[in-house]
């Protein structure tokens, strides 16, 4: 298929890209696997995110892209939902 890239996700407000994510629901995630999320959400000039169910089970810190894990997910749904 050539240079096909699967994102998980992207966000755009009025026509700008804002971020790709790519969702990794998987047990662990070696240093290989991080290289290559890492060299895929590269290729766009927005916020990257990395979304895994622990960030203690990743082989090493993706570099330039922010990784969120459930714990991270609800506290931020926590924050939103709470009275301002």
């Amino acid at each position: 298929m050539g240079n096909l890239i699967l994102i998980t996700s992207t966000l755009f407000e009025f026509e700008n890209l804002r971020a790709v994510a790519e969702v990794k629901w998987k047990e662990f995630l070696d240093a290989g696997e991080i290289r290559s999320i890492e060299e895929k959400l590269s290729r766009f000039s927005a916020r990257k995110i990395l979304v895994v169910p622990d960030k203690g089970n990743i082989e090493g810190e993706p570099k330039g892209i922010e990784t969120l894990d459930v714990k991270d997910m609800l506290d931020l749904v926590k924050r939103r939902d709470s009275p301002r």
